[in-house]
C-alpha cells in the first residue's frame, strides 16, 4: 500500500522545534517536484556525508517512489540505495531523515514480491520493529504501514515478522496509545489484519494476543475503518475455527448487532464470514441455539441488495443445512425461509443460486422424510425443476444432487407407505423430461448423474407400465 500523504500533514505531527536552516530547507524540499531526470543528483546527495544533502536526497527518492503506476523501484535497487536508506533508519538523532527513509522503504515494500524480498533480506523488519520505541508517532505510523505491506505480500514474510514478535509489539503500542488519533488506529488495525491473513493460518503462539484485541475493538470501536479491518482480521483467524476454537463464540451476538444495524455492507460481509466459519465446525449446534441468529441470516438474504452479501449468508445457511435432522428442523422451522430460498434461487446471481442449491441438496440429504415433504410443499422442487435447464454445469450438477437426495427420501416413505410420492411429482412438474434431455448433455458428469437418477428411480416405473 502506497502512503503518499500530504507532507504538511505528516510533519505537522512532529514536536515543535526551533526553526533552523535544516527545517526551513525540509519545508521547501517537501514542496519541490522531482522527476527521474533528478536521479543522478539524488544518488550523489543521498550517498553524501553532508546532512543537508542526505535530507534532500531521501526526500527526492521518497517522492519518486511515491509515483503511482510505475515507481522506479528497480532502478533504486540497482543503484544499491536500499542499504543506504536502511542506514538512515538508525539515525535517532535525525527524525526527519528516519521518517523519509521509512516512507521510501515502505513504498519499495509495496512493489512486487522480489522487491519485498530485497528489503527484507537487508534487515528492514528488525529496523522497523526497533522504531516502535520512537517518540515520534508519525515515524511509528510509517513503519506500521511498511510492516503491513511486507506481511500482506506472502505468508512467509508475514511469519517472519511474527517470529520476531511483530504482532505483540504492534498490539502493545496500540494499547499504550489507545487515546491517539484515529489514523494510527486505522493503520494498526489494517496491519494486524495482514498479520492474520493468508494460508496457512499463522501459528497460534504468534497471534494469540490479537484475538482478544480484535474482540475488544469490535465491542468498543466506532470508527468504520478500524472496525472493518478488525472484523476481517478475525475472519481470517476464524477460518481455522473448525479445527481449533480460536475465536470465542460470545462474539456472535456482537456481530449480530452489526448485521442488524450496519448501513455499510463492508462490515456485514466479514461478520457473515466469521459466522459462516463457525458453521463449519463442531460448534454449529450451539450456534443455531443463539436467539435470533437464524431469522437474522434470512433477513440479510431477503433485504440486502448486494449479491455478494446474500451469497455469504446463503453459504452459512448451506453449512447449517448439512447438520442433523434436528438442526435442519430448527433452521427451516419457518416455512417462509424455504419459500424465500426457493424464490431467489430462480432469480438471483449464479453464485447465489449455487449456494441455495447446495443448501437444498445438503438439507434433503440429512433431513427427515417429513422435512423433505415440507421442502417440496414450499417450492423447492419447482425451483430445482426450473434450474435443470441452466447453462451453468456446476449449478445443474447441484440440482441433480438435490433431486437424487429428494428421491432417496421418497424411498424411506415408500418403505412405510408403499409408494415414493416424489416420483409422480417430478414427472408432473416436467422435471423428468428435463432430466431425460440431460442425457445428451456434453458434460460427462451431468450425463452420469442424470442417468443414475433415471436408472435408479424411473426405469422401473416404465418397465411396470
Amino acid at each position: 500500500m502506497d502512503t503518499e500523504n500530504e507532507p504538511e500533514q505528516i510533519y505537522n505531527n512532529t514536536q515543535k522545534e526551533e526553526k533552523t536552516e535544516l527545517t526551513e530547507l525540509i519545508s521547501k524540499w517537501l514542496k519541490q517536484p522531482f522527476t527521474l531526470s533528478d536521479f543522478p543528483e539524488l544518488v550523489e546527495k543521498v550517498n553524501s556525508d553532508d546532512l543537508l544533502s542526505q535530507h534532500y536526497g531521501i526526500i527526492g527518492f521518497r517522492k519518486l517512489l511515491s509515483i503511482e503506476g510505475d515507481p522506479p523501484i528497480d532502478i533504486v535497487i540497482q543503484a544499491n540505495l536500499i542499504p543506504r536508506f536502511i542506514s538512515f533508519l538508525e539515525r535517532d538523532d535525525q527524525p526527519h531523515l528516519q521518517m523519509e527513509a521509512a516512507w521510501a522503504l515502505t513504498n519499495v515494500a509495496s512493489g512486487k514480491s522480489e522487491h519485498v524480498a530485497f528489503v527484507v533480506n537487508y534487515g528492514i523488519v528488525s529496523q522497523f520493529l526497533r522504531l516502535f520505541a520512537s517518540n515520534r508517532t508519525e515515524i511509528v505510523e510509517q513503519v506500521i504501514w511498511g510492516l503491513g505491506n511486507i506481511a500482506g505480500d506472502s505468508s512467509a514474510f508475514r511469519d517472519f515478522i511474527l517470529q520476531q514478535g511483530g504482532c505483540k509489539i504492534l498490539i502493545d503500542y496500540l494499547m499504550k496509545e489507545s487515546g491517539s488519533e484515529v489514523s494510527i488506529k486505522r493503520v494498526g488495525a489494517w496491519a494486524l489484519s495482514n498479520f492474520c491473513r493468508g494460508k496457512p493460518v499463522p501459528l497460534f503462539e504468534f497471534i494469540k494476543d490479537v484475538i482478544p484485541f480484535f474482540c475488544a475493538v469490535i465491542r468498543q470501536e466506532f470508527d468504520e475503518e478500524v472496525l472493518n479491518d478488525s472484523l476481517w482480521g478475525l475472519s481470517y483467524l476464524s477460518d481455522s475455527n473448525h479445527d481449533e476454537n480460536l475465536v470465542p463464540m460470545d462474539i456472535i451476538p456482537v456481530l449480530m448487532k452489526y448485521l442488524e444495524n450496519a448501513d455499510s455492507f463492508r462490515l456485514i460481509t466479514p461478520c457473515l464470514r466469521i459466522i459462516g466459519n463457525f458453521t463449519l465446525g463442531t460448534q454449529s449446534k450451539a450456534l443455531i441455539q443463539i436467539p435470533g441468529l437464524i431469522p437474522l441470516l434470512f433477513k440479510v438474504i431477503n433485504e440486502q441488495k448486494k449479491s455478494t452479501v446474500r451469497r455469504e449468508a446463503c453459504w452459512a445457511i448451506s453449512n447449517l443445512a448439512a447438520g442433523s435432522p434436528e438442526e435442519i428442523e430448527v433452521v427451516f422451522e419457518d416455512p417462509f425461509h424455504i419459500l424465500l430460498l426457493a424464490e431467489i434461487g430462480q432469480t438471483d446471481k449464479e453464485d447465489v443460486k449455487k449456494e441455495i442449491m447446495i443448501t437444498f441438496s445438503n438439507a434433503l440429504n440429512h433431513c427427515s422424510s417429513d422435512m423433505a415433504i415440507k421442502f417440496v410443499k414450499n417450492g423447492v422442487l419447482d425451483c430445482m425443476t426450473n434450474l435443470l435447464v441452466s447453462v451453468n454445469p456446476i449449478l445443474v450438477l447441484s440440482v441433480l444432487e438435490g433431486m437424487r437426495s429428494l428421491l432417496d427420501q421418497g424411498k424411506k416413505i415408500e418403505e412405510k407407505m408403499g409408494e415414493n410420492p416424489f416420483i409422480a411429482l417430478i414427472e408432473e412438474k416436467g422435471a423428468l423430461q428435463k432430466i431425460e434431455d440431460l442425457q445428451t448433455h456434453k458434460n460427462e458428469q451431468i450425463y452420469q448423474a442424470s442417468a443414475e437418477i433415471l436408472e435408479g428411480f424411473f426405469n422401473k416405473e416404465k418397465n411396470d407400465d
